[in-house]
């Protein structure tokens, strides 16, 4: 077996037709045909080489630090082109030789942008230096912290 890439990434949306608005119109998408045999109505976006799959559901995925990550070749440009047409910009920890954020589609699910300035590895933080992280927080640290003060207490 020799697995070569990712396909596609599935999320469940609430309202298909604002989510397909969304990602059309806020990400640029666009939606290509799906086979004409799916019963149920998922939808299909180009990504690249890549797909996202919009899956109708009575409710949104439940909210969590889960999130798929898209690469964009201008950081800063995506920043500024999705704060122009409205889109919440959610800063998040920085990594050593990459610049990145995160913004949420209207349910809720998570997705990262990021650009990559160099190939991450063992020595990216001792050649560039840890980056500060001010008083950002990364989401699975904020989600762990709040289901800690929401569990209720043993013993």
């Amino acid at each position: 077996m020799n697995l070569t890439g990712i396909h596609h990434v599935s999320i469940l949306v609430s309202d298909m037709e604002r989510s397909v608005a969304w990602y059309r119109d806020q990400l640029g998408l666009t939606e290509v045909k799906r086979p004409s045999n799916f019963v149920t109505p998922v939808r299909w976006f180009e990504l690249g080489e890549q797909q996202l799959h919009l899956i109708p559901n009575d409710e949104p995925d439940v909210v969590s630090p889960r999130h798929f990550a898209l690469h964009v070749d201008d950081c800063d440009g995506a920043r500024q082109t999705l704060e122009a047409r409205g889109v919440a910009i959610q800063e998040t920890v920085p990594i050593a030789g990459a610049k990145r954020f995160f913004i949420a589609d209207p349910d809720g699910n998570n997705i990262e942008l990021i650009q990559w300035l160099r190939r991450w590895d063992d020595w990216s933080e001792e050649e560039l230096g840890v980056p500060d992280n001010g008083d950002r927080v990364m989401a699975t640290e904020e989600y762990r912290q709040r289901r800690a003060r929401e569990l209720p207490a043993t013993g």
